[in-house]
């Protein structure tokens, strides 16, 4: 019950508080003080109507639009300008350097590096936001990110004695 009743007084003070915040922009407010000015004003001066007083002034009508109706839900279709040619979008460039490999057990181990981190990978390994090693074998070598892919192929190196 005392719930109740603290959520009627907390409602009767927000109108009362509402109330009199209006009544003090009331008092406060300039355009109040400019019509009734205006309003003494208007009962001192006289008016004399004029001809073109006395005349309605025309409605503003829209002009009609002839237009066929566009259907909102139709797929956009672009209009390729016949002078412009299309733009090639150049092949993304793979931005690790391979440093070399090596045969850990069965399985091939890769080295890259990005030019400030270095990277030991197999094949499955993710890495660097998002790449993966996609296949590994002895020859070949298969990044992917996403919908990019880059393949490069691997050169036996032998070490000189």
């Amino acid at each position: 019950m005392s719930r109740q009743l603290m959520v009627w007084v907390g409602l009767a003070l927000t109108l009362v508080a509402c109330w009199w915040v209006d009544r003090q922009e009331q008092e406060a407010s300039p355009v109040a003080d400019v019509r009734s000015t205006h309003a003494v004003l208007a009962h001192k001066v006289p008016t004399v109507l004029t001809a073109q007083d006395t005349q309605r002034p025309q409605p503003l009508l829209r002009q009609a639009d002839t237009s066929p109706p566009v259907d909102l839900f139709s797929p956009l279709t672009m209009q390729m300008d016949t002078a412009t040619a299309p733009v090639s979008i150049p092949e993304p460039v793979n931005p690790y350097t391979y440093d070399g490999r090596v045969l850990d057990g069965r399985q091939w181990v890769v080295f890259l590096t990005d030019g400030t981190n270095q990277f030991s990978l197999r094949e499955g390994d993710h890495f660097a936001n998002g790449w993966k090693v996609r296949r590994l074998t002895e020859s070949l070598l298969v990044l992917q990110n996403g919908k990019i892919q880059h393949t490069l192929k691997l050169v036996n190196e032998s070490l000189g004695n």
